[in-house]
């Protein structure tokens, strides 16, 4: 339960490291031993990430949050099956990391595998709640498969969660543009 109740502070820092665009120490939350391998991704060093965060798994076997970002690394490598098993091994020590299941989701959809990224973008928007990022994540998967207005509806609930977001707007742009331009039955 401690996974899903800092959730939002945790999923702000680990998108932020997942997307390469965060620096990390213990003051953000980070286990302190698992700072270095953080900084490794963030400086875009992912052999080295990957390295620290295989060495972690031997010594701390059972935590999952190095399987998360073990994971992590080997998708910046473009090691994407590798990805998904060190994320399911996260999830085998704790199914509700609620992180983890965005990360899948976005690997899957990585791989063009929308469906797969569909359903754990949702597993994770069911532990959490309404979440403006899973919504987001959400419609671009349903863009992807050209279900325009699904991909409204998930555009329309991010932008409610969060009105000045410029990129929401863009892509609501684009997929109004999509929906008039369908023929009408």
């Amino acid at each position: 339960m401690k996974r899903v109740v800092g959730f939002f502070a945790a999923a702000a820092l680990v998108i932020a490291i997942f997307m390469g665009a965060a620096s990390v120490s213990a003051q953000d939350g980070v286990d302190s031993e698992l700072a270095p391998g953080l900084e490794l991704i963030s400086d875009g060093r992912f052999d080295e990430a990957v390295s620290f965060f295989e060495e972690e798994a031997i010594k701390r076997p059972d935590d999952p949050d190095v399987f998360n970002y073990l994971g992590i690394a080997r998708y910046h490598l473009g090691d994407f099956k590798s990805a998904l098993e060190a994320f399911d091994e996260s999830l085998d020590r704790d199914p509700s990391y609620v992180i983890v299941y965005h990360n899948i989701g976005v690997t899957y959809h990585a791989l063009g595998r929308y469906y797969l990224a569909i359903e754990n973008f949702e597993r994770a928007l069911n532990l959490t709640g309404d979440d403006e990022v899973l919504f987001f994540r959400l419609a671009l998967s349903y863009i992807a498969l050209q279900d325009w207005e699904t991909a409204r509806e998930f555009l329309l609930s991010a932008q409610k969660m969060n009105p000045d977001e410029s990129e929401y707007r863009a892509y609501l742009e684009y997929v109004n543009s999509k929906i008039s331009a369908e023929p009408q039955n």
